[in-house]
């Protein structure tokens, strides 16, 4: 089973971006002695912070860790001609050696649309034809469209792909699953909709699919100390942070809200949620989701209020529990 490092690249402040590079080199140094496989990230634009644009930034962490396995999760690819999208990514394919994998969503924010004039009204069919066109021109296809805002005649890449990236979609239901089998390899599914779910998730597309799908992640918050006290503590005071500002994810995560308004009362309800606990406990996590047929770990070691010490800390631990297991 791989095992990958989930990275939020947002910016705040005039020196900001320095420090995101700085943090980031030091936790994928950090992910890459520890051996750790890859890393996703997201995609978001004119939020109250800076998101760099999610493709650069994966050549960035692509340059810092030669041979990484290298995800967007999720790409919104409702908001970007097909074309740039297909040179972005026939690049990324290319500087990881084929090890890109395409994570993409429908998106929920009515501000994204509107900064570039698509409609998110007709956001599904918008991001299934895109990524339908995307793979298209990916595969040495000639294409002609009028897609939402984009429209192009023959348009189509200089190089071919020999082998098209994965396309996984970004879900939380299984109906969502089911609407997307045909247009995806697998399927990413929402981490905060928990762990179970997530199983569920994945046992849905490959019904729906025909075939077990080559990529089954799993995603999870992880936070790491050497006693549990010390774990709960950290848990309580950086997921309430970051989970009480998800005002999106609470509304559609019943557990998610509940912990968020009542933190210590519900503390139990991340169990499902997150890993909590020292080097034993992530082995055990480890080897239940192998056993669940879990291809992949995704995990994010950085909410809110975390320290960077802490992030790598918890690196350390999950390389120490996959290398033992």
């Amino acid at each position: 089973m791989k095992v990958s490092l989930y990275l939020y690249p947002v910016v705040e402040g005039a020196d900001g971006l320095s420090a995101v590079w700085k943090r980031f080199a030091e936790q994928i140094a950090a992910a890459r002695c520890a051996g750790f496989d890859g890393l996703w990230i997201p995609e978001h634009h004119v939020a109250r912070a800076f998101f760099p644009p999610v493709n650069q930034v994966l050549a960035w962490c692509g340059a810092q860790w030669p041979g990484a396995y290298l995800g967007t999760a999720v790409a919104l690819p409702a908001l970007h001609h097909p074309l740039r999208l297909a040179e972005e990514i026939a690049a990324l394919h290319g500087l990881s050696g084929g090890r890109f994998r395409w994570g993409v969503g429908y998106g929920f924010r009515p501000r994204e649309f509107r900064s570039v004039g698509a409609p998110i009204e007709g956001k599904i069919g918008l991001a299934r034809d895109v990524v339908r066109t995307t793979v298209a021109l990916l595969r040495g296809e000639s294409c002609s469209f009028a897609i939402g805002p984009w429209q192009a005649e023959n348009a189509s890449l200089s190089m071919t792909l020999t082998e098209s990236p994965e396309v996984l979609w970004g879900v939380r239901s299984a109906a969502g699953v089911r609407a997307i089998a045909s247009y995806g390899t697998g399927i990413l599914p929402a981490m905060l909709e928990g762990h179970t779910k997530q199983l569920r998730l994945l046992a849905e597309f490959d019904r729906a699919h025909g075939q077990t799908a080559v990529t089954r992640p799993l995603m999870t918050d992880l936070v790491v100390a050497r006693s549990g006290s010390s774990a709960e503590e950290r848990a309580l005071r950086r997921l309430s942070a970051e989970y009480g500002s998800f005002r999106h994810q609470r509304s559609v995560t019943p557990a998610v809200d509940a912990f968020a308004r009542s933190p210590e009362r519900e503390y139990d309800r991340l169990r499902d949620i997150a890993v909590i606990g020292g080097v034993e406990e992530i082995r055990s996590f480890i080897q239940r989701s192998e056993r669940s047929g879990v291809s992949e770990l995704v995990v994010r070691v950085e909410q809110a209020r975390t320290a960077q010490a802490e992030a790598v800390e918890a690196i350390e631990a999950v390389g120490e529990a996959a290398a033992s297991r």
